[in-house]
């Protein structure tokens, strides 16, 4: 079944997901004006499922600004339900009532809703916040674990973050065996690792997004790309024109086919080259992101890229970057940017284990 429906109570659901045919309104992103006399299902997303609440049609039109609140919720508490269980269960795809047979009164009137599954599709997308550039401890310059990291952007608000450490994907790996990076690109507890890797390039520094590279420091920034696009991944120009911190030329950039640019990074040498980097990035028609580039855990999620995904996942992620999304941009402030460019003395007190 494509989308949610609403019947006549009258003719409640079948078994199995079949339903009949008289079809009164689908309410998957805009609410239907439906008859009035006829309960609504609204459908709320969150982060790793789908609230489904009755309420009467007579609630404002868009499910953005339903008040989703337990008094006006038909289905909720022990109004008529049969169980202590959801009324509903999903991974956001498949849903099932959970009860066998819920009765549900409003205004004198009874409806009856037998157990029965279907598909859901077009849920309204939900945005997502990311910083697509930070670095670990295992990082030569990073000081503070990959853990420490997700914690603090969480604390943040973010969705999630990218590990993008020098020349290393151990962080990856390491996030992988503790059960924060899934195989198969799905959020952990709400919260999405993408990983990821900087390689110093023969001609400056390039972002690999959603894939993991053998050891390619020294190689020129094509090859890097390519191999970047052969497995799967995305290519971003971290801080270019940032000469001091080996910010690619743009006459190298000019021959790269990049998935995005970073045009604002808040540890930039001179914040004329994020003005710079926003400006090629216009001419090339190519998006922008903000990232932290935080080597500290206190500046983690300082900068961040929102992007509406209809569901938490790398796959996801990667599809939307190349498309743009809503830069937040802050600098570093002066105490974070003396942290950072004195970041082997602070590895001195936290270092990485040893493999």
């Amino acid at each position: 079944m494509d989308g949610l429906l609403v019947l006549d109570p009258a003719t409640p659901f079948d078994q199995g997901g079949v339903v009949h045919q008289n079809l009164i309104g689908n309410l998957i992103g805009e609410r239907c004006m439906v008859m009035p006399d006829l309960p609504d299902l609204a459908v709320k997303p969150c982060w790793e499922k789908i609230e489904f609440l009755m309420f009467k049609a007579k609630s404002p039109a868009s499910l953005r600004d339903a008040p989703f609140s337990k008094e006006k919720a038909l289905g909720s508490g022990s109004k008529g339900v049969t169980d202590e269980r959801p009324l509903f269960e999903g991974n956001g795809h498949s849903l099932k009532l959970n009860s066998s047979s819920i009765l549900l009164h409003e205004n004198q009137s009874l409806f009856q809703l037998s157990s029965f599954s279907f598909q859901v599709s077009n849920l309204t997308p939900m945005r997502h916040a990311f910083d697509l550039h930070l670095h670990t401890y295992y990082s030569s310059d990073g000081c503070a674990s990959p853990e420490a990291m997700v914690e603090a952007a969480k604390r943040r608000g973010l969705s999630g973050i990218a590990v993008t450490d020098h020349n290393t994907c151990e962080a990856v790996d390491h996030l992988m065996r503790v059960g924060l990076i899934r195989e198969d690109g799905t959020a952990v507890d709400g919260f999405l690792v993408i990983p990821g890797v900087e390689v110093s390039t023969a001609d400056g520094h390039l972002i690999c997004l959603g894939t993991t590279l053998p050891f390619m420091k020294g190689r020129p920034a094509l090859e890097v790309v390519t191999a970047i696009h052969e497995r799967g991944g995305i290519a971003i120009a971290p801080h270019p024109f940032d000469s001091f911190r080996a910010g690619i030329r743009e006459e190298v950039l000019n021959l790269l086919p990049l998935d995005a640019l970073e045009v604002f990074n808040s540890a930039v040498s001179l914040r004329s080259f994020n003005e710079r980097a926003t400006l090629y990035a216009a001419q090339r028609g190519l998006t922008g992101t903000s990232s932290s580039d935080a080597h500290h855990a206190s500046a983690a999620g300082l900068c961040s890229t929102a992007y509406d995904l209809p569901e938490l996942t790398l796959a996801n992620v990667l599809a939307a970057i190349p498309k743009g999304g809503e830069r937040k941009e802050n600098y570093l402030c002066f105490a974070e940017a003396m942290k950072k460019n004195m970041g082997n003395w602070f590895r001195f007190f936290n270092p990485a284990p040893k493999s």
